[in-house]
């Protein structure tokens, strides 16, 4: 709830999707499914969300800056 609005962009769903096909769309990779879920405080990534949720989509520019903090986190 306290992520800074500049850094992502809303997300309405019109369907049903696995997290790995929202992280394809957004980054051109499934691998960021699990940064949906956490910046969504997504808890069991296997049940998938209903139609006109809205989802916080951190926007591309801003995850190599994410993925650098989280690397230097586990040195």
């Amino acid at each position: 709830d306290d992520i800074n609005s500049d850094i992502y962009d809303s997300l309405r769903l019109n369907r049903k999707l696995p997290y790995t096909a929202i992280s394809y769309v957004n980054y051109n990779t499934i691998d960021l499914w699990w940064l949906i879920c956490l910046v969504n405080n997504i808890r069991n990534p296997l049940e998938l969300l209903e139609p006109g949720t809205l989802l916080k989509i951190i926007k591309p520019t801003h995850i190599p800056g994410i993925i650098d903090e989280i690397k230097s986190q586990l040195k």
